[in-house]
C-alpha cells in the first residue's frame, strides 16, 4: 500500500493489482482489499443484501489465487456488479487495479481502490486515513500506514 493524492484527496493505493488474473504479489495489498470486505460486512449500508454472504466468506490472509473460486475474487465481482447498477461504466472484471493519475479510468467510473478508501473514510471519519486506528486492521496494513504517516 502507498498513498496517492488525487483531486486534493488522500487515498491509499496499491503497489500491484489484486483479484482475478491479477498480480496478487503484494500480501499487504491483498490483505487490505480482503479487510475491506470484512469491514463491509459490519457496515452493510449501500450493499446489496444478497452479497453479504459473499463478502462474509472473505478472510484476511494476504493471499489470493486469482481464480474464480477464490472468495476475494467472488467478493470483488459481486461489488462490481452492484456498483455497475449505479455506474454503468464500471468494469466487472474481478480485480482491483492500481489507480493512476486520475480518480476515474473511464467517464463516471472510479478506480475501485478509491471506492474502497471512500468507504473506510465514511465508516471511520474520525480515523481515516489512519487505517491502523481502525478495528481489526491487519498488522502489515498498520505497519504500512505507520511508515507513511508517523505518530
Amino acid at each position: 500500500m502507498r498513498p496517492i493524492i488525487l483531486s486534493d484527496r488522500f487515498f491509499w493505493n496499491l503497489h500491484q493489482s489484486v483479484g482475478k488474473n491479477a498480480s496478487n504479489s503484494n500480501p499487504t495489498d491483498v490483505g487490505f482489499v480482503q479487510w475491506s470486505f470484512v469491514q463491509a460486512t459490519t457496515h452493510p449500508g449501500g450493499m446489496d443484501p444478497a452479497d453479504l454472504h459473499v463478502y462474509g466468506a472473505v478472510r484476511v490472509t494476504g493471499a489470493c489465487s486469482g481464480r474464480d473460486d477464490d472468495p476475494l475474487v467472488a467478493a470483488i465481482l459481486a461489488l462490481q456488479r452492484n456498483a455497475r447498477r449505479r455506474k454503468p461504466a464500471m468494469l466487472v472484471d474481478g480485480h482491483v487495479s492500481v489507480a493512476h493519475d486520475s480518480i476515474t479510468y473511464a467517464p463516471h467510473a472510479a478506480f475501485l481502490i478509491l471506492d474502497l478508501c471512500t468507504a473506510f473514510a465514511g465508516w471511520y471519519p474520525n480515523a481515516y486515513p489512519r487505517l491502523d486506528l481502525m478495528p481489526g486492521c491487519p498488522a502489515d496494513v498498520a505497519a504500512a500506514v505507520r511508515n507513511t504517516i508517523p505518530g
